[in-house]
């Protein structure tokens, strides 16, 4: 299944005629309960395995991604990438269009702050020649999970400037600004500033609706 994202609406929507996956829902003592679902369509979040490790650390640490993403260059051991993978990690997942075919991206909830009501994302394209929208239902299927199952206020992604044109999109439609550390992150033989973007709860309902429309 196609899936095409609009820049100028910030609205995602299918290619084809089909229903997103509903999650199970049970009233308890007149309460509902309805656990996030971890699909749309097409996409669905999967946990790490053990298994998983190898092509993910190959993944993270060769091609452009290597610069762009956690490690920034750097080729850490396998047991060290664990430990670093998992460290302060609240919720990650893999991405995949496809049971069959390997996953095409990581999403990752981490440093939780509970006492203040904050939490930060990161996400990073595992393929590189994946250039579907798929990406943007996996992050908004974390964000959904990580309200639905913690009493976060907001969640933060921080981006260094060279990574913003990413998320142009969607910065001032979805994304605040709220800081920016000036000439913060070094690399290519210059200083590069990192932008910290925000999330709100209260804004979450509107913009589920548009990016994961359950019709």
């Amino acid at each position: 299944m196609r899936l095409t994202f609009n820049p100028e609406s910030g609205e995602l929507s299918p290619l084809a005629d089909d229903r997103p996956t509903a999650s199970p829902i049970h009233e308890v003592n007149g309460k509902v309960f309805a656990p996030p679902a971890m699909s749309w369509r097409d996409v669905l979040l999967r946990p790490l395995r053990a298994s998983d490790y190898e092509y993910v650390q190959t993944a993270e640490t060769t091609g452009e991604l290597a610069a762009r993403w956690r490690f920034h260059g750097a080729t850490p051991g396998p047991q060290e990438w664990v430990e670093r993978t998992f460290a302060g990690v609240l919720a990650q997942y893999l991405v995949f269009t496809s049971p069959s075919a390997p996953p095409i991206g990581i999403v990752t909830a981490y440093e939780a702050h509970f006492e203040h009501g904050h939490a930060k994302l990161a996400a990073a394209r595992l393929a590189e020649d994946e250039r579907s929208p798929a990406m943007i239902v996996a992050v908004s299927l974390l964000i959904r999970h990580v309200f639905a199952c913690w009493n976060l206020r907001k969640l933060y992604m921080d981006v260094p400037e060279y990574n913003l044109a990413q998320f142009e999109s969607l910065i001032g439609r979805y994304f605040q600004e709220e800081g920016r550390l000036v000439d913060h992150v070094y690399f290519g033989g210059q200083y590069w500033d990192q932008v910290t973007l925000a999330l709100y709860r209260d804004a979450w309902p509107e913009i589920e609706r548009r990016i994961l429309p359950e019709a």
